[in-house]
């Protein structure tokens, strides 16, 4: 099957930039940091998905750049130095593949 897009559950107004996704049974919690970092975790809230526990599971940021980065067996992930643009990134694993819509890191 192809990817599956997140939706945008809520976006909180503070200094640093936190957005929460929902997909596929999954949340995905995204946090840009004022140092630039961008940091998620993509946690199951349905019963009938896996944990993300697949060695080979990934995070993919394309942006003016495109750079990958593994999960950690708790579905966390970390981009350091991240541009202040609009970006897309798409998580694998096992299998799943889960798109997210523009994200925009420049606000």
């Amino acid at each position: 099957p192809g990817p599956e897009p997140a939706l945008l559950v809520r976006r909180a107004a503070v200094r640093e930039q936190r957005r929460l996704y929902r997909a596929g049974g999954y949340e995905i919690d995204l946090l840009v940091t004022d140092q630039g970092s961008l940091l998620g975790q993509v946690v199951p809230v349905d019963d009938e998905v896996d944990e993300i526990e697949d060695e080979d599971a990934a995070c993919t940021l394309v942006g003016s750049s495109v750079r990958t980065v593994e999960l950690t067996p708790t579905g966390e992930f970390h981009f350091a130095e991240v541009e202040r643009e609009k970006v897309s990134l798409t998580l694998e694993w096992r299998g799943v593949r889960v798109l997210f819509p523009e994200v925009d890191l420049s606000s």
